[in-house]
Formats: C-alpha cells, sequence, structure tokens
C-alpha cells in the first residue's frame, strides 16, 4: 500500500555483534532506498542509517527492530537525535534518517 518496511525479514544472523549490513539504491514502489545497519562489537546498540525513496514518499516509513539485539529487549530508540517508542517516519520526513538503538 501506501507504507514502506525496512529490515522486516532481515536474517538475525546478519544482526549479530559487529555485522553490518548496506544496501544501495534499492528499487521500491516510492523510488530507490538505500540502507546500513551497523551492530556495534558488543552486540548492545546498533545503528540504522535510511537514505529513503525520493520518488513518492511512502505515507509511513517503518523500521522493523524486532531482529535487532539478538534476542533482547530495546532499551531506548532515538530517531535523528529524538527519542521514540517505535520507528515510525511520517512521510514529511525528508532526507537521510539516523535511528539509534540501545538493548538492554
Amino acid at each position: 500500500g501506501r507504507e514502506l518496511h525496512l529490515l522486516e525479514g532481515l536474517p538475525r544472523a546478519w544482526a549479530s555483534p559487529g555485522a553490518v549490513t548496506k544496501v544501495t539504491a534499492v528499487p521500491t514502489s516510492f523510488g530507490p532506498v538505500s540502507l546500513t545497519l551497523r551492530v556495534r562489537p558488543d552486540g548492545r546498540s546498533a545503528s540504522v542509517h535510511v537514505v529513503p525513496p525520493k520518488r513518492q514518499p511512502p505515507e509511513r516509513l517503518v523500521v522493523h527492530l524486532e531482529h535487532l539485539g539478538d534476542r533482547q529487549t530495546v532499551r531506548s530508540v532515538r530517531v535523528n537525535g529524538q527519542g521514540q517508542q517505535e520507528v515510525e517516519i511520517k512521510a514529511e520526513t525528508v532526507g537521510p534518517i539516523r535511528i539509534e538503538v540501545d538493548f538492554q
């Protein structure tokens, strides 16, 4: 529909401590999207950098965190420096998005 979901099918092995996963200009119905996921070597935090599609922005961009942190509980999430409960980015957000996740 009008939503773009990222990391929804991420293999758990790709989110192991020290892992870096990068996709560049992946085609979507909204335009190309790029993403880099970096899990810290200690596995206690991760960062996701997203360059969202520009051709036709989705109404919502949802970044799934359930496969991160090796089954740990998410303690905090910051999107572009602002604390959030979950990662749902509205269409009016343009430009790169930086997500920081800390685990318990």
